[in-house]
């Protein structure tokens, strides 16, 4: 073989057999290859880094390569719901709260931060929780017995500092009050001989809409007290409002939408009646509504999808595995952006639905505990709950379970997987 040509401030190495700038190195750093790996500076060692992400589990190796994949936007969307179905899944008891000298609760609402509770009892006791209260002599604790309405409850409505409470009574005498001292007069009753039977009501702190005997009434303003009644013919059970826009259900299980603005006609939204009555309607979305009935069918439909008639047409989405019976008093709720359902069962039990998929959720048996909500048998069936939201923490489900109102922290909203 040929001798190198000696250039100047260059050396050749004959094992790589190449040129290098600067002086030829000793012999003895040269006589034997060196077996370590050359790592540029600044590069990761993928082994360690496998190893790591191996003790974090299969979940955050599959996160991690949707997140590597840009074209994985649907795979992405479906990891997120089926994670975020198991962390609501696997909710558990927060707090539990005793009503002291109450019976069985049959109504319940709670403030937008869940500090504040006006709960009803099945003699018409009505009861009122401060979470920052100062205890004194009458009431060593946070709860406060109101007053004893002398027929039962049908609904329990909170807004702002004021709630609302209606009962079956002939003279349908209607409870307003103030989560402040009763003493300063700031309860009061209001009746109306033209009304019977309310059945539910929607409160906003000003305007009060009432599910009534033969259709429902509007007061705008609780302090004017001017009432103004729409018939549908046939009582009105439970109802909704989007500002002017008033959704009801009704006995023969259909459901009426009317504009408090306009006296036309309402609009009949379902076209075939039966004997099943309509006794949850709500908004889940600003297009969506939630229905559901007393023989335990639960349904949403899109109020964009309308038939040439202008009724609803199939519902997008149906809940099944419900378990209810001929009881009106079973507690359901949902949160506003239509994203989880829970309903009280006739078997003593609370199920939960991914609202946009209609697929139930269940505890993974990993993380089944004391205090589960969706793995726990309750004493009785859960007359009435509430979900309220906060933009400053996870969601909180308030159950009525009877002497003891129960608090659930549900899954937080949002989760960075983008």
């Amino acid at each position: 073989m040929a001798t190198p040509k000696e250039l100047p401030g260059f050396y050749y190495d004959l094992t790589k057999k190449r040129y290098f700038p600067g002086k030829r190195p000793p012999a003895s750093s040269t006589s034997t290859p060196s077996t370590t790996p050359v790592r540029p500076e600044g590069t990761v060692d993928t082994q360690v880094a496998h190893q790591k992400h191996s003790r974090r589990g299969s979940t955050y190796q599959h996160l991690v390569r949707l997140k590597s994949n840009p074209f994985a936007y649907g795979a992405r969307r479906r990891f997120h719901t089926q994670t975020q179905d198991s962390v609501y899944g696997s909710t558990t008891l927060r707090r539990s709260e005793l009503v002291p000298h109450s019976s069985p609760l049959v109504a319940l609402a709670a403030s937008p931060n869940s500090s504040d509770l006006v709960v009803a009892d099945d003699r018409g006791a009505i009861y009122t929780y401060q979470e920052n209260a100062e205890p004194s002599l009458v009431y060593p604790n946070s709860w406060r017995e109101e007053m004893r309405l002398p027929s039962d409850v049908t609904s329990v409505q909170m807004a702002g500092i004021r709630y609302v409470v209606t009962t079956l009574d002939p003279r349908s005498q209607i409870l307003i009050g103030t989560r402040e001292d009763v003493t300063m007069g700031n309860t009061f009753f209001v009746s109306f001989p033209s009304i019977r039977d309310i059945w539910n009501s929607a409160f906003d702190g000003r305007a009060l809409t009432l599910a009534t005997e033969g259709g429902i009434a509007h007061i705008d303003d609780i302090q004017r007290l001017n009432v103004d009644k729409r018939r549908f013919g046939v009582d009105a059970l439970s109802l909704s409002r989007d500002k002017d826009i008033v959704y009801a259900g009704v006995r023969n299980g259909g459901v009426f939408r009317v504009d408090m603005r306009v006296k036309d006609r309402p609009d009949s939204l379902l076209g075939q009646v039966d004997p099943d009555p309509v006794l949850n309607v709500s908004l889940a979305q600003t297009n969506q509504l939630f229905v559901g009935k007393r023989s335990g069918q639960l349904r949403l439909f899109d109020l964009r999808q309308m038939s040439e008639s202008g009724r609803l047409s199939t519902p997008i989405v149906e809940y099944f595995g419900n378990v209810c019976n001929t009881s009106r008093r079973l507690g359901l709720a949902h949160d506003p952006d239509g994203r989880y359902l829970y309903a009280a069962g006739a078997d003593c039990r609370v199920r939960c639905w991914n609202m946009q998929t209609g697929q139930q959720l269940k505890a993974s048996p990993a993380t089944v505990v004391d205090g589960s909500l969706l793995d726990r048998e309750f004493p009785s069936p859960v007359p009435a709950m509430c979900l309220t939201t906060s933009t400053e923490g996870p969601d909180i489900l308030q159950l009525a379970a009877g002497r003891r109102v129960l608090s659930y922290e549900l899954g937080r909203k949002h989760m960075d997987i983008d």
